[in-house]
């Protein structure tokens, strides 16, 4: 029937054409004939034998999406939840006489069904390839049926680039096709205009809806692509701090609940609370001198400090347009009553919350906490509770070996609580892994094959450049220490411990290198105790190996100090060095030039020894130590260690 109206003008033009020739109507009624008959040709072939027009039956649909990721639904009347969108007829011409394109079709359908203008959203591209556009989703194509639809209809350019599906048709009878090809374009949502039909659903809440049974399918292709467009070069930074900002990092305090195994500051145990003063007006001129425009309050643990509310109060009053607190949230008890008060603060930013772990043993073993301790519970609780009060934080997890092993799960846990805002720093310290390791992974997030990530709203990966001489961050960083003094540099090079000492020497070594060793004595009565301490099973030297306590020389160090520096960093004791008492010695690394060192006898003064370079730090006798084997030494250490204490003996029988 279609193809006999069709037909129709151009009979009738024809006829005509025929009969004003054979009568000899005139030039004017032939060439309107003419035109006629040219007009209806031109219809027939551009319109139904679709000659400009891509093949096919499409739909246009659009993925909007706010500021929250959150997508843009409209209730029809059926009570189905959907997606702005329309077929898209391949033979319908523009008044205007062009060629509809998909896109114009789409702001034509968004307009008329949402009320959104086209400066209202703001198109999202989703060429992620570069150059080399394939049409997405390409690999949804698994029937020899509908690979051939997509050869056939899909031969054509479309720009820009939509984000494509083959769908079937369902009980939609208007194609003898079985299948539509769908084309959905992503929109940022700019301006949102007054619709009561307009609803925003995160993809937790489609389980609860009556949606079109695709959608929630395409929604997080969409926001994977999305991501991937725009995470791996705006969010990796070289810096913890914001390079582009100026900031001040004040390390209130060096009291801490825990000794983090990755952790670089020379930090104290101590979870009694400490009250600190505070030279407001030296804080406040020196932030005007320089222009400073946002505060990190750390520590140490910042909510040990028990007049911390007066602290903040004082800075929220500061020149400073924000500040944000770094805790390790374990202590929350104590503080519920304060982080309200404090979100309440108008320069407030957020938290920022060290979670190194989804589970509670490795969590309390990178803390250095007992297993029996509740400590990750607390954090998620702390953490819980922020989120009812719709306080923001942020995660900030450490991209060591036991992330990169368990990282889907670590993903998953923060997908089950909800957790949105994700930082991903290098170890600093304890690097037993390579940063090209971590960056593969962290791609690795974003391209979602350790599952969906598009509950995450920010992701970032942090890869330090921790030397003052070229930090990306030098000319917009300052520091406030513990002492109160301001600095006009990183925080991390105030401290006489910088970050390049804590380095393993696997890591980081001078060029020429001589080494120090202490062996640490403790004498009650006649009974003499030696410090020994267990290599990790992971260092490239020496693994799982007894030592005493070590390492590099700092050029222009002198001996002594040098043996207590180790001492207090990796151990965390005070010791005394005795000078007369010392053997030389030198280490040959596989296939390393050998190094040169002094080992020097210490005695004892304060502190309770632990490690995070080593499993085991333990107590021994003479006797137990001679009963040791030698195989879980390192080569001569036990000997050399039997040699400086019996030296020791025969000094204070002198």
């Amino acid at each position: 029937m279609k193809l006999i109206l069709d037909w129709i003008p151009v009979i009738f033009s024809i006829g005509n054409l025929l009969y004003a020739i054979a009568n000899d109507c005139g030039s004017i009624y032939i060439l309107t004939g003419i035109f006629i008959f040219i007009i209806c040709s031109a219809y027939y072939t551009i319109f139904r034998l679709h000659i400009l027009h891509p093949k096919g039956v499409f739909a246009v649909s659009a993925i909007i999406i706010d500021e929250n990721n959150k997508m843009l639904l409209i209730k029809n009347n059926n009570g189905l939840h959907m997606q702005p969108g329309s077929y898209y007829r391949t033979n319908k011409p523009m008044l205007n006489m062009s060629l509809e394109t998909p896109f114009k079709k789409m702001i034509e359908t968004i307009r008329k069904e949402t009320g959104l203008e086209d400066i209202d959203i703001e198109l999202i591209d989703l060429s992620y390839s570069g150059n080399n556009r394939e049409y997405l989703l390409k690999d949804l194509l698994k029937t020899d049926e509908e690979k051939k639809f997509f050869r056939e209809y899909l031969n054509h350019n479309i720009t820009p680039p939509p984000f494509f599906m083959i769908q079937e048709f369902g009980d939609n009878k208007t194609s003898k096709e079985k299948y539509h090809i769908s084309m959905y374009y992503a929109f940022k949502l700019k301006n949102l205009q007054k619709n009561p039909k307009l609803i925003f659903k995160d993809i937790d809440e489609f389980e609860n809806l009556s949606v079109y049974k695709d959608l929630k399918y395409v929604y997080n292709k969409l926001i994977m692509l999305y991501k991937k467009t725009n995470y791996p070069t705006s969010n990796i930074r070289l810096c913890r701090f914001n390079d582009k900002t100026k900031t001040v990092c004040w390390r209130m305090t060096h009291h801490c609940s825990t000794h983090c195994r990755h952790c670089f500051i020379d930090i104290e145990v101590d979870t009694n609370p400490i009250n600190i003063n505070v030279d407001y007006d030296k804080i406040y001129n020196n932030i005007s001198k320089y222009q400073v425009e946002k505060m990190v309050l750390s520590g140490g643990e910042p909510f040990l400090i028990s007049n911390l509310f007066d602290i903040v109060e004082k800075i929220n009053e500061s020149p400073v347009m924000k500040f944000s607190i770094c805790t390790n949230g374990i202590y929350y008890h104590n503080q519920i009553a304060l982080i309200d008060k404090i979100n309440q603060f108008s320069k407030f930013d957020k938290f920022v919350v060290s979670l190194e772990g989804y589970k509670n043993d490795n969590y309390c073993k990178t803390k250095h906490i007992e297993k029996n301790n509740n400590a990750f519970d607390k954090v998620v609780e702390f953490l819980s509770k922020c989120q009812s009060l719709n306080i923001r934080f942020n995660i900030n997890v450490i991209g060591d070996s036991y992330f990169l092993s368990n990282t889907k799960k670590f993903i998953d846990f923060w997908r089950d609580k909800k957790f949105e805002d994700i930082t991903i720093s290098y170890p600093i310290r304890t690097r037993n892994n390579s940063k090209t390791d971590l960056l593969k992974t962290y791609q690795k997030i974003i391209n979602g094959d350790f599952g969906d990530v598009s509950f995450i709203k920010n992701i970032e990966l942090i890869i330090p450049i921790c030397e003052d001489t070229i930090c990306p961050s030098r000319q917009n960083i300052f520091s406030i220490d513990s002492s109160g003094d301001f600095h006009k540099n990183c925080i991390d090079f105030n401290d006489k411990n910088s970050t390049s000492l804590l380095i393993n020497r696997e890591d980081y070594k001078h060029l020429v290198e001589v080494h120090v060793a202490g062996l640490c004595i403790k004498q009650e009565n006649e009974i003499i105790s030696i410090l020994i301490a267990r290599r990790s099973p992971d260092r490239d030297l020496f693994p799982d190996k007894y030592e005493g306590c070590g390492g590099q020389l700092r050029p222009g160090e002198l001996f002594n100090d040098g043996v207590k520096r180790h001492f207090k960093i990796e151990m965390g004791l005070d010791v005394e060095v005795i000078n007369k008492i010392h053997r030389f010695y030198y280490i040959s690394p596989n296939k390393q030039s050998p190094i040169q060192g002094v080992f020097f006898l210490c005695m004892y003064k304060s502190g309770e020894p632990k490690s995070i370079n080593h499993t085991e730090v333990k107590w021994v006798t003479l006797d137990e130590l001679k009963s040791m084997s030698e195989s879980v030494f390192i080569k001569d250490v036990k000997n050399e260690m039997i040699a400086l204490v019996n030296q020791y003996v025969q000094s204070t029988k002198k």
